[in-house]
């Protein structure tokens, strides 16, 4: 059954690692989508001469399919596009070929200014966004992650391959969440569960993985 996205989004709680856990996490899966995105890059390339085109061949992973990979057949014959109306514009201009463009209205640099629309639509205006422009929301902050190219490799092998499998191979734990600005609708008060429950053990995986 799928559940629609608007409905439920699904994270991985992440919560009770530390923050050194949690760029020791950042880290390794971005290593790890890398070297993925080399070899899936690098397979596809040696398939490109195999296979034979429009024909379906199944992926197998431990004799099961897991899904099928098919080579297009690709186009007979390329084609040209204009991907820049007004340089080509310019370009017909000054080789005589004038009659086969049009005159555009454009809007002065300075209109396009960010103070210019702030004056326009928050000041002098009534707050209507004009049609042709948009609002951009501040950059969000970001996390990002810059590998050590020469240190790479050693996620691979030794004590640190083991935790890089523990990421690609462990039991996500997903929960629901409502989406913001999509409240949830009326709901009881559940009746609280009064059965004594045993606590459960603390297992640090990291320590069980020797790292």
């Amino acid at each position: 059954m799928t559940v629609k996205k608007d409905r439920i989004v699904a994270v991985v709680d992440m919560g009770g690692y530390t923050d050194d856990e949690l760029r020791r996490i950042a880290g390794t899966a971005k290593a790890v989508k890398e070297r993925m995105d080399m070899m899936e890059k690098a397979a596809k390339s040696v398939l490109e001469d195999r296979m034979t085109p429009g024909v379906d061949e199944p992926i197998m992973v431990d004799g099961q399919q897991v899904g099928m990979l098919k080579l297009s057949k690709g186009g007979a014959k390329g084609k040209y596009k204009v991907s820049d109306p007004a340089a080509y514009a310019a370009w017909l201009e000054t080789h005589d070929r004038g009659r086969f463009t049009v005159a555009t209205p454009m809007p002065v640099e300075e209109a396009m200014s960010d103070g210019y629309l702030s004056a326009l639509i928050v000041e002098d205006g009534t707050g209507e966004i004009p049609a042709g422009v948009k609002y951009v929301p501040p950059r969000a902050p970001v996390v990002s992650a810059t590998l050590d190219d020469a240190m790479v490799d050693r996620m691979f092998t030794g004590k640190a391959l083991g935790f890089t499998e523990h990421l690609l191979t462990r039991e996500p734990t997903v929960v629901d969440v409502t989406p913001v600005g999509k409240p949830a609708g009326p709901q009881s008060e559940p009746t609280p569960d009064t059965t004594p429950v045993e606590p459960e053990p603390t297992v640090d995986v990291f320590a069980s993985m020797g790292l």
